[in-house]
């Protein structure tokens, strides 16, 4: 039911029957405390969510890789890069989905260096960045008006990946562009969208 409320876009909903569900004394489980999370994230409810980090620690309930992820996004989404920061800091074994949640999360409020450190460090340690990295990467180069960069990342996503641009990667180079001024540019990319988006539908 909390997970239903959740996924429908109702967080307060989800919250208030979590708390029903904790005065009835009743543990939540990984999936209860993912969902939760969520939850918060969609609210931007940092309290709630710090609160529920801090009842995980005191009540040793493990914090998986998956439930760390998701600490990340909530945190990320909140406001709160430093509590974010430090969860993804104690990882041991960071997947991609990790690295991606704390890229997305400096994209998502202007720290645009600070994601494409995260990159780099990413690719430095062997990991294979995904569609859902370039979208985080390309947001940075966005926020901070690094068009060269950009068009590199979104060429390599192709030529070096094998990742096949989606409407958001096309989408964050036409912001970017649109920021810088390269209006003419922008209208290219979108003509060029459209193009392969016919060709798709044959």
């Amino acid at each position: 039911m909390i997970d239903g409320y959740t996924q429908h876009g109702m967080p307060k909903e989800a919250l208030v029957l979590f708390r029903r569900m904790l005065a009835a004394k009743s543990r939540p489980n990984e999936i209860t405390i993912l969902t939760v999370l969520s939850a918060c994230g969609q609210l931007g409810a940092l309290e709630s969510g710090r609160w529920l980090h801090s009842y995980m620690q005191n009540n040793d309930i493990q914090v998986s890789v998956r439930v760390a992820t998701a600490l990340i996004d909530m945190y990320g989404k909140c406001g709160s890069l430093e509590d974010a920061r430090l969860v993804f800091d104690r990882i041991h074994y960071k997947d991609v989905v990790a690295w991606n949640s704390m890229i997305i999360g400096y994209a998502l409020h202007g720290f645009s260096q600070d994601a494409l450190e995260l990159f780099h460090e990413m690719c430095r340690i062997g990991l294979r960045p995904t569609d859902i990295t370039f979208i985080g990467v390309l947001g940075a180069c966005s926020h901070a008006g690094l068009v060269k960069e950009g068009w590199s990342f979104f060429n390599a996503m192709r030529e070096e990946y094998e990742i096949e641009p989606k409407i958001e990667h096309y989408g964050c180079m036409v912001n970017l562009l649109g920021r810088a001024g390269r209006l003419e540019e922008a209208y290219e990319l979108v003509k060029n969208m459209k193009a392969i988006g016919k060709r798709w539908r044959g």
